[in-house]
């Protein structure tokens, strides 16, 4: 199987990634990809599409979701681009799931850098869930900081993750015939 993900650290202290001119905290332990979103199709990958850092969470069991400012400000995209599958609640808050797809990009082993190499596309089952800000101003925002890449992408895309807890490592394999990177 192919590594797409390759030795990613998981870092022990508290660390930043540049998205949007500017550093968004991760925090520790945290495995922190980066994905491209794109509409659901066959269409090949474009290089102008814009990637942002996504945390890897095996304890997420949908596919991917992002907060509805984050799609729009860091990856440029309008959420109503996006086809509304439903509406449901994910972590107390209201989620749009809209018909999408990701684009999941190598690193440059050992570094949570990209690689540059051509990303793997991820099939979305339905689509990704876009939360929306609480209604209330005095009521907590309980969304995830980050977007989320879930247990139900990787397992759609059929992928395999190892995760190195001695060495604080992650890495993600493609079954062959689906991505050429070795």
């Amino acid at each position: 199987m192919p590594s797409i993900i390759r030795n990613l650290p998981l870092e022990r202290a508290r660390t930043d990634v540049p998205i949007g001119g500017r550093s968004v905290s991760v925090l520790p332990f945290q495995a922190v990809v980066w994905v491209s979103i794109v509409s659901k199709g066959p269409e090949p990958f474009d290089p102008r599409t814009p990637s942002i850092p996504a945390v890897v969470d095996l304890g997420f069991n949908g596919t991917f979701a992002i907060r509805e400012e984050q799609l729009r400000e860091w990856a440029g995209l309008d959420p109503r681009l996006f086809y509304r599958v439903r509406t449901s609640r994910l972590r107390g808050a209201v989620a749009d799931e809209r018909a999408a797809n990701l684009w999941l990009h190598s690193n440059v082993p050992n570094s949570r850098s990209p690689s540059g190499q051509p990303p793997l596309r991820m099939e979305l089952f339905k689509g990704m869930f876009v939360l929306r800000r609480p209604e209330q101003s005095d009521r907590r925002d309980d969304r995830p900081r980050l977007p989320l890449l879930g247990f139900r992408a990787l397992h759609r895309a059929d992928l395999k993750v190892v995760v190195d807890c001695k060495n604080c490592r992650l890495t993600i394999r493609a079954p062959r015939g689906l991505w050429f990177l070795g």
